[in-house]
């Protein structure tokens, strides 16, 4: 009766020879640093793709380049910062109070933008026509709001902002952003107050309805407007 092949013995070979190799690799890889494998390993990809990459646009059309190229060199624009008093955290950095994360952050890239270059609007909403655009933004959740509060809304200066036509049926006239706040019936700046307010809108005038003002999201960043939360 032939005795049966234990697993080793059956594949000696091959154990041996993938051992062999994983200690030439190891030993290769304490030579060049564990922590340099990574960046190797993502050369080595890049390497890879930019040859597949190099003779894939080599079949394209001049067109299809040439949009590949318009689409690779799309600069990233940062979303727009919301007004922040700079006074106030200032004061609070100085005086070791609590700051809340990302405080200090924005505040930074504040004191870089350049606010020279924002336009004041000539033409923009009253207070009213402010809090009647908020209010059918935020429907009756805002309504309520105020309501609670006893509250109005007051919009400050104003500054156009760039028009958007992403919408062929509602042509956009005009599009200026400010800060709003809230205030009660004695004269009290209540700020926002609580969501969903918050403290800078834009404000939309469409073709088909020149009398009307519509709230929607801020698209530019602002400075803190001290006067209207004096």
């Amino acid at each position: 009766m032939t005795k049966k092949r234990s697993f080793f013995q059956r594949f000696k070979k091959t154990i041996i020879g993938c051992s062999i190799f994983l200690l030439l690799l190891l030993a290769f890889a304490n030579w060049l640093g564990f922590q340099h494998i990574p960046m190797h390993l993502r050369d080595l990809w890049y390497l890879t793709t930019s040859v597949f990459t190099t003779r894939h646009d080599a079949e394209l059309t001049p067109a299809e380049q040439a949009a590949i190229a318009d689409a690779q060199n799309i600069v990233e624009i940062p979303p727009p910062l919301m007004p922040l008093d700079t006074i106030m955290w200032a004061a609070s950095i100085q005086r070791g109070d609590y700051i809340p994360d990302g405080v200090k952050e924005e505040m930074a890239l504040l004191r870089r933008t350049d606010f020279t270059k924002l336009d004041p609007a000539k033409d923009f909403p009253t207070d009213k026509q402010a809090q009647e655009a908020l209010e059918d933004h935020h429907s009756d959740e805002l309504v309520n709001l105020l309501k609670a509060h006893h509250a109005h809304i007051r919009i400050g200066k104003c500054y156009y902002a760039v028009l958007r036509q992403d919408n062929p049926d509602m042509e956009e006239v005009t599009r200026v952003t400010a800060m709003v706040s809230a205030f009660n019936d004695k004269n009290q700046n209540l700020g926002n107050i609580q969501l969903p307010l918050i403290t800078v809108y834009d404000f939309v005038k469409y073709a088909g309805h020149p009398d009307r003002w519509y709230a929607t999201d801020f698209s530019q960043t602002l400075p803190f407007d001290y006067v209207l939360n004096k």
